[in-house]
Order: structure tokens, then sequence, then C-alpha cells
């Protein structure tokens, strides 16, 4: 047992020092267990890179198992859901998490961190963390919730959603535990408490929340203009390569697509074109 530990002493130190050191056959769930070793040794925030989505699930779930603060999973974008199915937001949400620093450690594919996303520049803008006695314009708040891709409703009872009647704010940001009610009085914020999505009853107040983006493609003005030209432009190349010089307007995708941008409305998977 002995010369067990003084083999672990000696690759947490060798870590320390800033070598690079690989690690044999680790069965089972030991590989979560040693990352969470090497996490709690290092005290800085760490990557975990791993081959797969499920693999990265299985690490992140051993992680919580071995006692690692806060492990955070940085999930891929599936660009194949059914028709009609919106982004989770997870995405944008572990995004929100790790920018304000709520995380030691996070776990991605290879996948997930090779997919464009929010540019961090961008995401500071579309990111709330909301405390009583704040001074927030709310109106810009509810455009910002907008551009972000929260769907306004009547009442809240699904992730991405949100609604406003009066001084009351309900959101839902995605993957959240709960929702919550913001209370304004003007333009200072009263209260926040959770509430529960099914009877709409409010339940605990708390001391801060945060906000984050509902979609990973932000639509404010100047997103919707650039993205426009640039799905123009991508049409018109297409236009020019072979076999394709009968083609003389955009197709009826092309155009809705084109509308939505005008009224800089959300449709559906737009975080695919993320990178344009």
């Amino acid at each position: 047992m002995s010369e067990k530990i003084a083999t672990i002493e000696s690759f947490l130190a060798r870590i320390q020092k800033g070598e690079t050191v690989a690690a044999g056959y680790l069965p089972g769930s030991s590989p979560g267990w040693l990352i969470g070793l090497i996490q709690r040794r290092l005290k800085r925030p760490m990557l975990v890179l791993v081959p797969d989505q499920d693999k990265a699930q299985q690490t992140t779930r051993e992680l919580a198992f071995f006692g690692t603060s806060r492990p955070l999973l940085f999930p891929a974008l599936d660009y194949y859901q059914p028709e009609g199915t919106e982004p989770s937001g997870e995405r944008a949400g572990a995004l929100a998490q790790i920018f304000k620093g709520r995380t030691s450690i996070v776990v991605a594919s290879a996948a997930s961190i090779f997919q464009p996303t929010i540019p961090s520049e961008l995401l500071k803008d579309y990111v709330f963390e909301l405390k009583p006695g704040d001074k927030i314009d709310r109106q810009e708040l509810i455009l910002r919730m907008g551009q972000a891709g929260y769907r306004f409703t009547a009442s809240v009872s699904e992730p991405g959603e949100m609604s406003s009647r009066g001084g009351i704010i309900d959101v839902f940001p995605p993957a959240a535990k709960a929702p919550a009610r913001i209370e304004f009085f003007g333009n200072q914020l009263e209260s926040i408490r959770l509430f529960d999505p099914i009877d709409q009853k409010s339940k605990a107040k708390v001391e801060s929340f945060l906000v984050w983006p509902a979609r990973e493609m932000i639509l404010n003005p100047v997103r919707a203009l650039s993205l426009k030209q640039a799905l123009i432009r991508l049409a018109d190349d297409i236009k020019k390569e072979p076999g394709q010089a009968s083609v003389k307007s955009p197709g009826r995708a092309l155009q809705e697509l084109l509308s939505n941008l005008e009224r800089e409305q959300h449709f559906y998977a737009a975080e695919r074109f993320i990178s344009l």
C-alpha cells in the first residue's frame, strides 16, 4: 500500500512541476477518482477532454461521486435533432458558469470543444447575475433575453421561456434547477423567488440568480444583419457552382431564414450558422 501511495504522490508531484505525464490502464471509475485528486492538488481550473459525449457524461458523474466540487459538463450540440426540437441551452448555461467562475473542472468531448459557440465578448452582455437592490433597465433586460433566444409566453413552465407582467419577470434558464420570479419597483430589483413551474406558486427567496442565453445564437440587430448577408453570399456562391446555373432565386427554406432574420427572430437549429 505504501508503495502505491508513493507512486501516486510522485505522479502528482510531476504534474505540479508542469511535466507531461501519462497514466497506464485505469479500470472502472478510477479515472474519475484520479482526475478529482489531481484537481484538488493543483487547486486551479481544469479541462478534462474525453473521446465522446457518453464518456463525458460518465466522467462528470464519477467526479461528482468522488466529491469533486462542481464538475461541469460542456455538452456537444446535436445538429441532427428531430424537426422542431430546440437546442437545450445547456452549452450556453455551461459557458455562463465558466464565465462567472462557478466551476473548477469542465468535462468536454472532442466534438463539443470544436463546435463554434458564443464569443466571450458577446456572452458577457447576455449573462446577468441578478441580486435584490440592483438597478437594472428592465426593458433592456427583456429585450436582451429575447435576443438570446427566450420564448415569450403567458406563463413560464418550460426551460427557455420567460414572461413579463407589470413589474414582474418570470424566467426559466435552460438547465436551471427552477425558474425565478423577479420583482421590480421601477428599475430597481426588489426580490427574487424561485417558483414551481407546474402550480406557478412562489417558493424560496434567493439572494442572487444567474440568467444566461437560452440559445447559443444571439440575434441582436448587428448579428441578424451580418448573418443575413452571409447567407445571401453563400447562396450566390452555390449558384455559381456547376449544374446550378438554372437557380434564379432563393429557395423557400432560404427565404424563410431571411424573413426570420429580418424580424430578428430565432429559427430551428440556428446554431448551425454560428460560424458564418
